[in-house]
């Protein structure tokens, strides 16, 4: 079994992220107004977790931070309440495009910290996977919030966090085929979501549906992984 231990190491920063990110709307320490107050908090905090990631963080990855900083935000916002101040109402939309203004700062402060990593080797899954998670999930909570489904979000969300936690391991030899764990989450959640529909919709929907979103990650999620005696990653 592989353990992708840099992927564990990068969702402990996304957790100190998600702690500036509801730590900036509860604690204000500047009086220049804003948006420069909130801009500055934030900056400041991503300065002072970024220079912790040098303890136990490898390489540098701009994409990976971009997108740590996003969820912090977007879960700070969306599920916990903890607004940042935001100058305009874009309905639904706020909920992405306020965590992307923040998420800009805070990675470009990370990315500068880290810069001193940018040689340094990283072992971990490919940015496209984290990419394809963020459109895929964000996108299924913001069109349950807008269809009134709320409670169908609730109930996924274990299945989402089941999958995260299982996305650092994998099973298979050595060298050769390698899945990763979060095929079975993945499953998990599409039967869940399928066998829901089936009781409200009939049957036909609900397995084109399943059958597009699992030729989606098939395509996109690289859950399949060949390793060569050289260390080359051939993904599927």
């Amino acid at each position: 079994m592989r353990f992708y231990s840099h992927e564990a190491r990068m969702a402990l920063f996304a957790v100190t992220a998600l702690i500036v990110a509801v730590a900036v709307t509860k604690v204000h320490f500047l009086n220049f107004g804003e948006p420069l107050d909130q801009v500055l908090e934030v900056g400041i905090g991503s300065l002072l977790i970024s220079l912790i990631s040098q303890a136990y963080l490898d390489g540098e990855e701009p994409v990976k931070y971009f997108l740590s900083w996003f969820w912090a935000f977007f879960v700070s916002e969306f599920f916990l309440g903890y607004t940042p101040f935001f100058p305009y109402h874009l309905g639904l939309l706020t909920y992405v495009a306020s965590p992307l203004l923040y998420a800009i700062v805070g990675s470009a402060i990370t990315s500068l910290v880290r810069l001193n990593r940018v040689k340094q080797e990283t072992h971990g899954l490919p940015s496209l996977q984290m990419w394809s998670a963020t459109v895929v999930y964000v996108s299924f909570f913001l069109l349950s919030h807008f269809f009134k489904l709320d409670r169908l979000a609730d109930e996924v969300i274990p299945f989402f966090l089941f999958s995260y936690l299982l996305s650092f391991f994998a099973v298979g030899k050595e060298y050769g085929t390698s899945f990763n764990l979060s095929l079975i989450g993945l499953l998990a959640t599409a039967g869940f979501l399928t066998g829901d529909a089936i009781l409200k919709t009939g049957l036909i929907l609900p397995v084109l549906v399943l059958g597009i979103a699992l030729l989606y990650y098939g395509v996109t999620m690289r859950v399949v992984v060949v390793y060569t005696k050289r260390e080359l990653q051939v993904e599927l």
